[in-house]
């Protein structure tokens, strides 16, 4: 008799721990959702894609903040575009890439993020730090970074801790 190659099926716990995570993440977006909205009309998923650009040094590739952002390069051009008609952000040739464009965040995006960077703290603290003592927290960053790790096969690069997030050109 062959074994199964499949791995084993889930305990009760197991699932549970499964459908906390994905609740907790749509949670927390919800709630960032709700005040972003009603701080500058702006939806998270918007505002997640400035935080990226502003990540990654100001500027990205589509195909690159699509992995980031767990999208697809269209859904990212829909974004981009939105942010766009805002002044938030443009797209900008690639160098040395015929065709190739790279998306940009605009001082009125930087601008917008530091202005709402006080709301989205606080909203962070409630929700994220305050129910959790100073060792659990640093146990679930590591914890849920094996995991992104592991979910993107590649090195963690979201989640930056504020020492580690890129200078303003």
């Amino acid at each position: 008799m062959t074994e199964d190659p499949r791995p084993p099926l889930l305990d009760s716990t197991q699932l549970a721990l499964f459908e906390r995570i994905l609740a907790v993440g749509k949670l927390v977006e919800r709630a960032s959702d709700r005040m972003l909205r009603a701080a500058e009309e702006l939806p998270f998923l918007q505002y997640h894609l400035l935080i990226r650009l502003r990540n990654l040094g100001g500027e990205a590739r589509m195909s690159e903040l699509a992995k980031y952002l767990v999208s697809t390069p269209s859904g990212v051009t829909y974004l981009l575009a939105r942010l766009e008609r805002r002044g938030l952000a443009e797209r900008v040739p690639a160098p040395g890439v015929e065709r190739g464009v790279l998306a940009r965040i605009t001082p009125a995006g930087r601008a917008l993020l530091r202005a709402l960077s006080r709301r989205q703290n606080d909203l962070i603290v409630q929700s994220v730090v305050e129910p959790l003592r100073p060792d659990e927290l640093n146990e679930l960053h590591r914890l849920l970074g094996i995991l992104q790790d592991k979910l993107r096969r590649e090195p963690v690069t979201e989640g930056l801790l504020p020492d580690q997030v890129p200078e303003e050109p």
